[in-house]
């Protein structure tokens, strides 16, 4: 249940968020699909080990890592997601100073999706309760991603999402999120 209302609320961020950049139709499409669908690969993940209410010792994190992979798999046996869809799902867990996986991208090796991906997937993970955490307040989560994350988000797009959430971004998110709440 949480990994989906997570997919659900980081599509519908991502999307209000891709609006304030000004992405076009076909980017909002693309973009959205693939926020939709970034997670997709949890679902072949052992339950246990996603909703596990302690940290993950090394070889459940390994395990969960491959997400990405196991998603992107999914979604090319359907035959029904175009290409710049897959950016998301493959890149939301890179980071900007190369620390992410599955392959370690780095500064503009990502793309702007993934880029945006990984801040907006963070961001909600970090404001919504899960089984191991409770939610932070949005200016406890920015806090957090800029101090404890330093250098992982691209800096221009950390610095308009704030900009987004301070324009009205957070009260039209915050209000998709009491449609699908977290209770874990």
């Amino acid at each position: 249940y949480y990994t989906y209302t997570h997919s659900v609320n980081v599509s519908v961020l991502g999307l209000l968020f891709a609006k304030y950049l000004g992405f076009d139709g076909g980017e909002m499409q693309s973009f959205g699909t693939g926020m939709l669908l970034h997670d997709v690969g949890k679902t072949q993940i052992d339950p246990d080990i996603i909703n596990k209410k302690e940290r993950l010792n090394d070889e459940e994190f390994a395990k969960v890592k491959m997400h990405v992979d196991l998603g992107a798999d999914i979604i090319k046996q359907t035959g029904c997601v175009d290409s710049a869809s897959f950016i998301p799902i493959m890149q939301h867990h890179e980071r900007h100073n190369g620390k992410g996986y599955p392959n370690g991208l780095r500064g503009d090796a990502i793309h702007k999706y993934g880029k945006i991906a990984g801040i907006i997937d963070t961001y909600d993970a970090l404001t919504t309760k899960r089984s191991y955490a409770d939610a932070k307040k949005p200016f406890s989560a920015l806090k957090i991603m800029y101090d404890e994350m330093k250098g992982g988000f691209d800096e221009k797009y950390f610095k308009d999402f704030i900009l987004f959430l301070g324009s009205g971004g957070e009260r039209q998110y915050q209000k998709r999120k009491k449609i699908f709440p977290v209770s874990v």
